[in-house]
């Protein structure tokens, strides 16, 4: 298989997370995408009437899980906020082979 990516534009252009001891996250880690893709599975555009998965979604989530990405890229960011919970800039993208 040809090599992939993954690419995230984040809302606004920004992403705001933060780790479990509330410092700010710079971009979110990737089992945090991974789980964004899997509850937009379900509650998304998507999703079956039932909440269920599209047999094509759900493979392409499993391909996912079971390869993981052999790169990152992440852009170049700036706070946007001061304090505890920073606000970052950029596009973020995932590479898997």
């Amino acid at each position: 298989m040809a090599p992939a990516s993954v690419t995230a534009h984040f809302p606004l252009g920004v992403y705001h997370g933060h780790a479990a001891d509330g410092s700010p996250e710079p971009f979110p880690s990737l089992a945090r995408l991974f789980s964004a893709f899997v509850s937009a599975s379900h509650t998304g555009v998507t999703a079956g009437t039932d909440g269920q998965v599209a047999p094509d979604i759900d493979e392409a989530l499993t391909w996912l899980e079971k390869h993981p990405p052999h790169g990152l890229h992440i852009p170049s960011m700036a706070p946007v906020q001061s304090g505890n919970r920073g606000l970052f800039i950029g596009v973020f993208r995932v590479f898997y082979r």
